[in-house]
C-alpha cells in the first residue's frame, strides 16, 4: 500500500516577504500534478522543501523517506552541444 504525501499548513518566508503560507494538500500515489504560479511565488522552493533540500518556515510534510522523487531544475547547464529541449528531455529521463 502506498501512502500519500500529506502537506499540512506549510509556509515559506523570505526575509522581505512571504512566498506562501497555510498550504495543505495530499498527493496520492501515481497522481501527476502541476505547480503553477508567478515568478518568485515559491514553486521551486516548495519542491525543494518536499525533497528535503530546504526547510519550511512552518508546517509539516509526511515521512518521505521511502519515496523516490525526481526533480528537473529550471536551469540545465550540462550538455552544451544539445538544444534546450534536448537538454530538458535528457534531464527529465535521468530524473
Amino acid at each position: 500500500m502506498h501512502k500519500p504525501i500529506i502537506i499540512k499548513n506549510l509556509a515559506f518566508d523570505l526575509p522581505h516577504r512571504t512566498c506562501f503560507s497555510g498550504f495543505s494538500t495530499q498527493i496520492q500515489y501515481g497522481e501527476k500534478i502541476g505547480i503553477i504560479g508567478r515568478n518568485g511565488s515559491g514553486k521551486s522552493s516548495l519542491l525543494k522543501i518536499i525533497m528535503g533540500e530546504m526547510d519550511s518556515s512552518a508546517g509539516e510534510i509526511s515521512d518521505l523517506s521511502k519515496l523516490n522523487i525526481g526533480y528537473v531544475p529550471q536551469t540545465i547547464e550540462s550538455h552544451e552541444d544539445m538544444s534546450g529541449g534536448e537538454r530538458f528531455n535528457r534531464a527529465l529521463s535521468e530524473a
